[in-house]
């Protein structure tokens, strides 16, 4: 019966009903296709493997971890030096000025009284780690990124940043 009424078709009609079939066929494939991968995106997300997880989500709670601290630990009137300080400012109120240079900035920090550096970067400079190792680190997220947070200490009593 179907032969019969695809033979009656003309040939624009026949094409016609052929591409609708397609294009058909073509949603539904795309369809399993991403539903499929928002599954695969969910089970990751909430995986209990921490390696499983997306990098970008385990990026954030360690940064939101360390920022938590910031908050609950240090006097709001507190200033401090930090990669990021927009982002410190907007999650604790704390005024801060950017880790930027710090050799050449220290002696404004100093009048600043910039108390506290805040590692919220992914990426450590090593050489900066190095000269950092010499003030007292009052947090350390034991996380892959190891942000941490220092106390270089009262202006007046503070090691020159070497």
């Amino acid at each position: 019966m179907l032969h019969l009424k695809l033979s009656a078709m003309n040939n624009d009609q026949h094409k016609l009903v052929t591409s609708q079939k397609g294009i058909t066929g073509l949603a539904i494939i795309l369809l399993f296709l991403s539903l499929y991968s928002n599954i695969v995106y969910i089970n990751r997300k909430y995986s209990i493997s921490e390696k499983e997880r997306p990098k970008w989500i385990r990026i954030f709670d360690e940064t939101s971890l360390t920022l938590n601290w910031v908050n609950k630990n240090i006097q709001k009137d507190s200033r401090i030096a930090t990669e990021n300080p927009a982002l410190l400012y907007l999650f604790t109120g704390n005024k801060t000025v950017t880790y930027d240079n710090p050799g050449k900035q220290w002696n404004l920090w100093k009048n600043l009284d910039i108390r506290y550096y805040v590692s919220i970067l992914a990426a450590q400079n090593p050489s900066t780690s190095s000269a950092l190792s010499q003030y007292n680190t009052i947090y350390f997220n034991t996380g892959n990124l190891k942000l941490r947070v220092i106390d270089f200490g009262p202006p007046e009593s503070r090691k020159p940043l070497m």
